[in-house]
């Protein structure tokens, strides 16, 4: 219970079984208490290049403390009843072993020793790469004096006030790597980046990297309906992706671009009877594009001549008729009794021949033909 930083002289006397002691001869001895020593010793990075050291001082009576390195070299001396002092020039993303002393004439005590790291320097804002409707590889470069790991923050909103999230690095060590690909991104959206840097000891600076952006390719298309309307025109029909795309062009197989649309559908023209026509519909923006399923279809056949008759006898008559331009796949032949177009029945609904014989027919009788063509 004696007050420390305090000098003491003692000195020692013998006692017989009377109780009696004689005069003390020894020569006294000299104890030198010293102080308390500080506790709770610990660095807190507050900058690239400081830190604050900080402690408990558990004696009233120091004369001054010293926050000294690893070796015991003093850095600085520091008046009684301080309790923290911020060490500046520092080389970023380095680790600094210290502790502090309670110093008085009479010597010091030493608190326990700790190791503080400064703040990793900001990396540089990503750039990007291999832009794809869901996915982008961001990379980036550490700034002076490296970093022990990164953090990437993710969001659609440049001010990252909402919508943020950690695609990677959410704990040290996580991401050592200088470049990351980002999966599950919603397409045709702008997304905004920033990477933070982790110091060696696992803590990261605040500030994050030059905030950077890029706009994900837009989805495909999905065709949905191509009707020919003529022997020359095709309708292509599609659902265009949800998100959206800056264009739509009509683009034949071959990759000729036939037409931009602003629209869900497009009526080509200009066609060939009977012909095979396939496209396909490539959704972009500035990013990239998006081809759909190629969607084919026929223009309608040219309709054939007026038909006209042969062998004609009492219950039967020979029919026949030329192709129209670009031929036909088949063709087939209506009859009736009446001038009335309405009147018109199927009598051959598929035939590849151009003539056939028209027999059972009732003597007499006027017979009113048309023939259309399949492509």
């Amino acid at each position: 219970g004696l007050p420390a930083n305090s000098v003491y002289w003692y000195r020692v006397a013998a006692f017989n079984a009377d109780q009696d002691s004689g005069t003390a001869t020894n020569p006294p001895i000299r104890v030198q208490l010293g102080v308390n020593a500080p506790t709770g010793f610990a660095g807190s990075a507050i900058s690239v290049s400081s830190i604050t050291w900080a402690w408990t001082d558990n004696s009233g009576n120091e004369e001054n403390f010293r926050v000294r390195t690893s070796t015991e070299g003093a850095l600085v001396t520091l008046a009684s009843n301080t309790v923290s002092w911020t060490e500046i020039g520092l080389g970023p993303n380095t680790s600094w072993p210290r502790h502090v002393s309670a110093d008085t004439t009479l010597g010091h005590s030493d608190s326990n020793s700790d190791t503080g790291w400064t703040w990793a320097n900001v990396p540089s804002g990503p750039s990007f790469s291999n832009v794809a409707v869901t996915s982008v590889t961001g990379s980036w470069s550490a700034g002076a004096g490296g970093a022990g790991s990164y953090l990437l923050s993710r969001s659609t909103n440049s001010a990252f006030a909402v919508a943020v999230t950690t695609p990677a690095g959410a704990s040290s060590g996580t991401l050592t790597a200088v470049s990351f690909t980002d999966t599950g991104l919603v397409a045709n959206t702008t997304h905004y980046y920033r990477v933070f840097a982790y110091n060696g000891g696992g803590v990261v600076n605040p500030t994050p990297g030059t905030v950077a952006s890029t706009v994900t390719v837009p989805a495909a298309a999905t065709p949905t309906a191509q009707v020919a309307t003529s022997s020359t025109s095709i309708t292509w029909s599609w659902a265009a992706p949800a998100t959206g795309a800056d264009t739509q062009v009509i683009r034949a197989s071959s990759g000729g671009a036939v037409s931009v649309s602003t629209t869900s559908a497009y009526t080509e023209i200009g066609l060939s009877p009977n012909t095979l026509y396939t496209r396909l519909v490539r959704t972009a923006n500035a990013s990239g594009s998006s081809d759909s399923v190629n969607m084919s279809t026929y223009t309608l056949a040219s309709p054939p001549s007026v038909p006209s008759f042969s062998a004609v006898a009492i219950g039967a008559v020979t029919v026949s008729w030329t192709p129209g331009a670009g031929g036909a796949g088949a063709y087939g032949v209506v009859r009736s009794t009446s001038s009335n177009p309405a009147d018109l029945a199927v009598v051959i609904n598929y035939t590849t021949l151009t003539s056939t014989v028209m027999a059972g027919l009732t003597p007499g009788t006027t017979y009113y033909y048309a023939i259309y063509s399949f492509n």
